[in-house]
């Protein structure tokens, strides 16, 4: 049985493991973070609509944003990445520059996500004044400067668990 996914959207299904996805272009990326964003945005808006009271909706939508963002850490390959083996659970991107952006980025929308909760600036209707998103954010700007110091340090090597010492694992073009 063959996966059915668009070639534009991943270019290596891992022979043997039909659902052993691994995203290496940057279109298939940039899809999957702008659908993460939508589909989240929409399951907010209809929590809202079906009358969620504000735990329960931030408990729906943070579960489902960090799962989107294990799923996306797990299948993202850089362009000197090893395929075949897990990654690291420390290592979160390709290379420590895009950790660190990553990073920053969400230390920004944590931080935003703290004072307009904190301070009531915003309606709270809106995903920005949901607590469990700034801690979330904030966990995982720690993640991904982590994993750039970590990244910087060991020198961007293709670094996987269980890493085949003889290179027989395959990289992508």
């Amino acid at each position: 049985m063959e996966l059915l996914v668009p070639r534009w959207f991943t270019d290596v299904v891992l022979r043997g493991h039909p659902f052993r996805v691994r995203i290496t272009t940057t279109t298939a990326k940039v899809t999957y973070i702008l659908a993460w964003v939508i589909v989240g945005l929409g399951l907010n808006v209809l929590l809202l609509r079906l009358g969620a009271t504000r735990w329960p909706q931030y408990l729906i939508t943070s579960a489902y944003t960090g799962a989107t963002l294990i799923v996306g850490v797990r299948t993202f390959r850089g362009h000197d990445e090893l395929l075949t083996p897990p990654r690291a659970w420390w290592r979160a991107t390709g290379g420590w520059v895009s950790s660190l952006g990553a990073g920053t980025l969400f230390a920004a929308l944590g931080a935003t996500c703290w004072w307009a909760t904190a301070t009531g600036a915003l309606p709270s209707t809106t995903p920005f004044t949901n607590p469990l998103v700034a801690a979330s954010c904030l966990a995982a700007a720690a993640y991904y400067i982590h994993s750039g110091w970590r990244l910087a340090r060991h020198g961007d090597v293709a670094i996987g668990a269980g890493h085949d010492r003889d290179g027989a694992h395959e990289r992508h073009p």
